[in-house]
């Protein structure tokens, strides 16, 4: 069977089921951890989901489950708001994409009809994951870790964190699967327009 002969559309609904899948199993695993490394050994202690849950495990004591820590600011308050928002975004668009892959599974005369659905699917994964990630990064961390940490009694100096909040805190699936979902979604609309 020679490869121009085969019909591309018959397979095209996978790229958006997968972009769908990442979206869904993203909500659900953190955005972001720190590490600390001890003397041997690194362990991840923090965790953090766009939707405001943050986990500690620390160690010497400061194991636990937080949402939305931090003095209860505005600022904190919309941070809350705002990653409840982009989550929700993220998997109610993951969830139609895969509905309207499956639909387009069954029937591939829709692959032409939805072409502007993936752009638009895509733009507002990217847009939601990317909006998130800058917002976090004007958070005020450091009232997080002195929570996390327990350092209520004995904080350390406001200055050790004045760098960015993405110089502390390393990305993790929770922005990683939508941005690849996203883009994904925008290749894969490129792909059936070349291979028209």
């Amino acid at each position: 069977m020679n490869i121009r002969d085969f019909d591309f559309k018959k397979l095209f609904w996978l790229f958006p089921f997968i972009s769908g899948i990442l979206c869904v199993i993203a909500i659900v695993i953190p955005s972001g951890f720190q590490d600390v490394v001890y003397i041997f050994t690194k362990e991840r202690t923090l965790n953090f989901w766009m939707w405001g849950l943050w986990t500690s495990s620390i160690p010497y004591g400061g194991m636990g489950a937080y949402f939305n820590v931090g003095n209860s600011t505005f600022v904190d308050l919309f941070s809350l708001i705002f990653g409840i928002t982009c989550a929700g975004i993220i998997l109610i668009v993951g969830i139609f994409v895969m509905i309207m892959a499956n639909k387009m599974r069954k029937n591939t005369t829709l692959v032409e009809r939805h072409k502007v659905l993936w752009i638009i699917s895509g733009i507002l994964i990217l847009g939601a994951t990317i909006a998130w990630m800058v917002q976090i990064s004007f958070v005020n961390y450091y009232n997080i870790m002195v929570i996390l940490f327990r350092w209520e009694s004995s904080p350390p100096p406001p200055e050790w964190f004045t760098s960015s909040f993405w110089t502390y805190f390393k990305p993790d699936f929770g922005v990683i699967g939508p941005l690849a979902a996203g883009s994904l979604l925008l290749f894969s609309r490129l792909f059936v327009r070349v291979k028209r």
